[in-house]
């Protein structure tokens, strides 16, 4: 039988057999850096570098949240990002031309502010990429 040895805050412990490693791992007791050693290994190893490396997968990362536990609102702004954006152009231009209504009409008929939706569905879709990243 191939027990494994594993350190621990510098103490080699073990050897316990391929279960219990496993067990360890997905108890997070043991990660992927964790130093471990059995017979056919020249030397102390990170777990992440042997066999029990499957293991770690499944210990450190979670499972998915259901669809019905991830608020899709900021989604709905991004499909509104272009109604939203021309409001906010119409707003920007108004405000930056003094109230004058007439220079503001002129400006978003010259399509000088653009880019405002483009930097609205930029900052929804960084929004949304870093809220389904958490």
């Amino acid at each position: 039988m191939n027990d494994w040895y594993y350190e621990k805050n510098g103490q080699r412990l073990g050897g316990v057999p391929d279960a219990e490693i496993a067990a360890l791992i997905q108890q997070r007791a043991v990660t992927g850096e964790t130093l471990v050693w059995k017979q056919g290994l020249a030397t102390w190893t990170p777990v992440a570098q042997t066999e029990l490396a499957t293991h770690l997968t499944a210990a450190d990362v979670p499972p998915i949240l259901p669809a019905t536990h991830i608020s899709n609102l900021v989604g709905w702004f991004i499909a509104a990002a272009p109604f939203l954006g021309s409001f906010l152009q119409g707003v920007l231009a108004y405000f930056l031309n003094h109230h004058n209504e007439w220079l503001a009409q002129n400006a978003l008929a010259s399509g000088r502010y653009w880019w405002v939706t483009v930097v609205l569905n930029v900052g929804l879709c960084l929004l949304d990429e870093r809220r389904l990243k958490a």
